[in-house]
């Protein structure tokens, strides 16, 4: 799969990830002994298959991106296309989820920049819509953000087709259909994934399905707030899965990046307050058809 002279200007080759149509590796240096990431277009895979020119077109599009993130990502001599086989090297980057399987307590020890993550995601956004008009919607999860691991150690978006080519989005089951109005689905989404290096996928999967706003909104506070992380980070989550109408009128970039005039006010602390008594409190009696009431 990787083209013969790049492949023997490394060793060690570790596959470390799979996406629509490209695979990732993790390599060694020849030249400096240094750790890089390897990137094969997947010939194999059905995106290519459907559309050739679209997938190698995709292809060289996210290399590209990765150099506006960083001018000396990519390795220029060890781009290669042979044999239908196009690859390049890059510096090392790897994907949240990859990091939160690598130890159980990851999480807890390496708290995610969460500012940085936002502003770096919400970028990658803006540019993915303004290549392809009529796309409204962004799928995210843990699977399609990196991070580069020297620099700035940017956050950003991998594997463009689910958000950008319409059949690959309907293939993935993620268009968010079930999302009330008053959710933006991109800002949802991140929100979920970023929760999802704490809690179990499962878990957080039936929160999202409560249509009752109130109910929804207040069991992610309580967890959020079991969480040990900073503070700031906690606001950040909440903003991100809170579910209001006066938040359906504000895009991503404006909830993500305005700043309350009054710093210590929680958007969800008058809301739960008496939700989370009720929970945490062994008198549960009506519990139910209590937040339920109009």
């Amino acid at each position: 799969m990787i083209p013969p002279n790049l492949l023997s200007q490394y060793h060690t080759i570790k596959f470390v990830h799979k996406t629509t149509y490209y695979q990732l590796f993790e390599a060694i240096s020849n030249e400096t002994n240094e750790i890089c990431t390897i990137r094969v277009l997947d010939t194999s895979s059905d995106f290519y298959k459907r559309d050739s020119d679209l997938a190698t077109t995709r292809f060289l599009q996210e290399m590209l991106h990765l150099l506006k993130i960083n001018p000396n990502a990519v390795i220029s001599k060890h781009i290669e296309s042979s044999q239908n086989k196009l690859a390049f090297a890059s510096l090392p980057y790897v994907p949240l989820k990859r990091q939160d399987d690598a130890a159980a307590n990851l999480a807890k020890a390496n708290e995610l920049n969460l500012q940085q993550l936002i502003e770096d995601v919400t970028s990658d956004m803006r540019h993915l819509k303004s290549m392809k008009n009529g796309v409204e919607r962004i799928t995210l999860d843990l699977d399609k953000i990196f991070q580069m691991q020297s620099g700035d150690k940017r956050y950003f978006i991998l594997d463009w087709p689910e958000a950008l080519d319409l059949n690959a989005m309907e293939e993935s089951g993620k268009c968010y259909a079930k999302l009330p109005d008053t959710t933006k689905p991109e800002m949802y989404s991140l929100g979920l994934s970023i929760l999802g290096r704490y809690k179990p996928k499962k878990m957080l999967e039936e929160i999202a399905e409560i249509q009752d706003a109130k109910e929804h909104n207040c069991k992610f506070d309580r967890m959020i707030e079991e969480l040990e992380i900073q503070k700031s980070s906690k606001r950040i989550l909440k903003e991100l899965l809170i579910r209001t109408a006066d938040l359906s009128d504000k895009s991503f970039e404006e909830l993500t990046t305005e700043k309350s005039k009054d710093s210590t006010f929680d958007p969800l602390e008058t809301q739960c307050g008496l939700y989370n008594i009720m929970v945490s409190s062994k008198e549960t009696i009506g519990f139910k058809e209590v937040i339920h009431i109009k």
